[in-house]
């Protein structure tokens, strides 16, 4: 899936997007988010997660990749 495909209009991402981008089940996602790991917030009872802190995690995990 591509990340265009699966971002909404307005640059957030749900749960279920990340987790089929990340290739991981949601409950992982939702993890990260609690961990304070990815940021996120919630609308209702649906987490959302701006385009900016997906990338921002992205470039974190590649980061610590790079380190070990």
């Amino acid at each position: 899936m591509k990340m265009e495909d699966s971002k909404s209009r307005d640059g957030t991402y749900t749960i279920s997007d990340l987790a089929d981008l990340l290739q991981v089940k949601r409950r992982t996602v939702v993890a990260l988010i609690k961990k304070g790991k990815l940021r996120g917030f919630k609308i209702g009872n649906e987490w959302r997660i701006k385009e900016a802190a997906y990338d921002e995690f992205i470039r974190q995990q590649e980061c610590l990749t790079k380190e070990k």
